[in-house]
């Protein structure tokens, strides 16, 4: 994977995405996509262990000699380029407000920050290359769009951005979990439909077996509350507002299956995850009982 490949590339497959979330979510919020994916620094990157850290990966894939012969032009194009602070490619020309756990560990992932350096809010989404794929790019696309500031808090005499993220409230009490299976079962709506057209980006030079990621463990305790009330959802994590939600489905009820949520993620490894499904399910349909009354 050339640095050239990147730069010529990505933004043709950021474009496509957004055509697809708008078609997904609905034209009604097609400016709001826009410029929440717009307003988002994608930066790619390598991660300071890389070599250690994909020579175990390739050796785990089927075309590992012909990773490992991209992977040895991808080494030299680095080394030709000389870059700056493992920085492959930046789609904004802008300071960013800097996540050092993340480039340190190789996650992707996305942040809303604020840069303390230029008083900016900051969307960023890092991508680390050969680690990430089309799938994990578009579910952190999600995020931000599904994304809005909240307050500043100061510490040390830095600001840090509180923010809300799809029916995810950092200072609410709400459920994390539930937020990343949605997105997570978005974004495999989202790639699969990109992947039908033919067109993929990194997809090939991914060298690790994401056909099953840690939130998936919880996607089937979430698709029936996230087919039964979709539109709903949907809207409330775009608008971010969950008062229309709540009072539609009850807000006994939905506090109540987000408890059942994030009870089962907090004893996942400890407990039986059929307790907690026969109990997510009748909370599930209390709140279908409360939409048929509205």
């Amino acid at each position: 994977m050339q640095l050239s490949y990147i730069r010529d590339n990505f933004e043709f497959f950021k474009n496509e995405v957004v055509k697809e979330l708008i078609d997904y979510y609905g034209s009604k919020y097609r400016d709001l996509i826009i410029s929440r994916i717009e307003d988002t620094n994608f930066i790619f990157y390598v991660a300071p262990h890389y070599s250690s850290f994909l020579i175990s990966g390739l050796k785990k894939k089927r075309n590992y000699k012909e990773l490992k012969e991209e992977f040895s032009k991808f080494k030299k194009d680095v080394k030709l380029n000389n870059l700056e602070n493992n920085r492959l490619y930046k789609s904004k020309d802008k300071e960013e407000a800097r996540y050092p756990y993340t480039i340190n560990d190789g996650i992707i992932c996305f942040s809303y920050k604020y840069n303390n350096n230029t008083d900016e809010l900051c969307r960023e989404i890092y991508i680390p290359v050969f680690y990430a794929d089309d799938c994990s790019i578009i579910h952190e696309m999600i995020h931000s769009v599904m994304s809005a500031p909240l307050f500043l808090t100061e510490k040390d005499d830095e600001y840090f951005l509180q923010y809300k993220m799809g029916l995810s409230v950092s200072c609410d009490g709400m459920s994390d979990i539930l937020e990343e299976s949605l997105t997570e079962m978005d974004a495999k709506i989202i790639a699969k439909r990109i992947r039908k057209r033919k067109i993929y980006f990194i997809d090939k030079y991914c060298l690790f077996d994401r056909s099953k990621w840690f939130y998936d463990n919880f996607i089937s305790y979430t698709t029936d509350f996230y087919k039964a009330f979709k539109d709903k959802i949907n809207k409330a994590r775009l608008t971010l507002n969950l008062r229309e939600l709540k009072y539609w489905i009850g807000e006994e009820e939905y506090n109540e299956f987000i408890n059942l949520i994030e009870d089962y993620y907090d004893n996942y490894y400890d407990c039986d995850g059929a307790f907690y499904k026969f109990y997510i399910n009748k909370s599930v349909a209390k709140m279908k009982e409360i939409k048929r009354q509205n």
